[in-house]
């Protein structure tokens, strides 16, 4: 049995794992949700320029389009709001699955090399093809996340039955050190890409066109079901191969699909927001100790749990430099070192 002051991961039985009616999270989630819909409200007043609850609702409900204010709360304030929402619900998930993949408890989404390959490809767009407006950005992201963590999965054996997280591990280390090398050639090379490049990959919410929104919540549903789709054979390969397999767990399927899901989901959540460190790490440690291992049980939580602390480092980083703002990565980021220092100095990480 672990101590108290240790984080359980050790995943739940499978089937008891994907029981959705006996192992749902509600009362948790419920708190979550709440949490998630005020600070989307809030959203819609904070910013370097407050607007009053009562011009927000008109604006909501009766659009100016020559009314300064409207157009703040309904083309920047609205679909900023979506993006925090879309992006951590997606790190959240994608935090859960990869650490349940990896087993190991301080994995992150960028394992997979998902954050260099979007920084490459845009770096790219940016030197190559001049693309150095916010959809073609968007769009080469989404192209460079998929095809790193698809190029990562293939060399770590996801899409065979050699499956293994440390050769996945070390396959994503050895893929992102050199996409990160060849993105530092080319801004040292070429200077004049660098501002562009910079307020992308601080990492941030910015108003995105609504179609980028939906690309992004497609992808969103997408990587979910893949994800739900593996969690009880996940949850039994978190067990071993042999155990998994006596489970009845496919080592290939589940890998493949966890994998997958993973990629999807961070590479549109990268896509969107440019790359936020911590989030998904944390967001899934902290929902493990609300609700306990096994990641159908995870998921939920860990995705709620991270819109909520990308809100929130979104509305401080909207006030804290006013009129100017900070981006909400480099929030997340400050807000993410004295987490990690007080896991470190109170609890013992343990897989056992």
């Amino acid at each position: 049995m672990p101590s108290n002051n240790s984080i359980d991961t050790r995943p739940t039985p499978p089937l008891q794992a994907v029981a959705w009616v006996h192992g749902w999270p509600g009362p948790v989630c419920l708190v979550l949700v709440v949490l998630v819909v005020v600070f989307a409200l809030l959203s819609l007043f904070i910013g370097s320029q407050p607007v009053r609850p009562d011009v927000v609702a008109d604006a909501l409900w009766h659009f100016d389009p020559g009314e300064q204010d409207h157009v703040i709360v309904v083309q920047m304030r609205l679909p900023r709001s979506a993006v925090a929402i879309v992006a951590g619900l997606a790190l959240g998930a994608a935090g859960a699955v990869v650490q349940t993949m990896t087993r190991n408890p301080l994995a992150e989404p960028g394992l997979l090399g998902i954050n260099s390959g979007a920084a490459a490809a845009v770096v790219s767009g940016l030197v190559f093809l001049r693309a150095d407006d916010p959809a073609r950005m968007i769009l080469l992201a989404i192209a460079g996340a998929m095809a790193a963590g698809v190029v990562v999965l293939l060399i770590g054996g996801a899409f065979f039955s050699n499956a293994d997280p440390v050769r996945l591990v070390l396959a994503g280390a050895a893929v992102s050190t050199i996409l990160g090398a060849l993105t530092s050639a080319l801004v040292m090379g070429h200077p004049e890409v660098f501002t562009a490049f910079r307020g992308w990959d601080a990492g941030g919410v910015s108003p995105r066109p609504w179609p980028l929104v939906l690309l992004g919540g497609t992808a969103l549903v997408i990587g979910s079901i893949l994800a739900v789709a593996s969690a009880r054979s996940l949850d039994a390969l978190a067990l071993g191969k042999e155990m998994g397999r006596a489970l009845g767990a496919s080592v290939r399927r589940a890998w493949l699909g966890g994998g997958l899901s993973i990629v999807v989901l961070c590479g549109a959540a990268t896509a969107l927001a440019g790359p936020i460190v911590f989030l998904g790490l944390a967001a899934t440690i902290a929902a493990r100790r609300l609700v306990g291992g096994g990641l159908a049980r995870l998921l939920p939580t860990a995705a709620l749990f991270s819109v909520v602390v990308l809100q929130v480092s979104d509305l401080v980083g909207r006030v804290v430099l006013r009129p100017a703002e900070l981006q909400a990565g480099i929030v997340c980021a400050l807000l993410g070192a004295p987490f990690f220092v007080a896991l470190a100095r109170r609890s013992r990480v343990t897989m056992a």
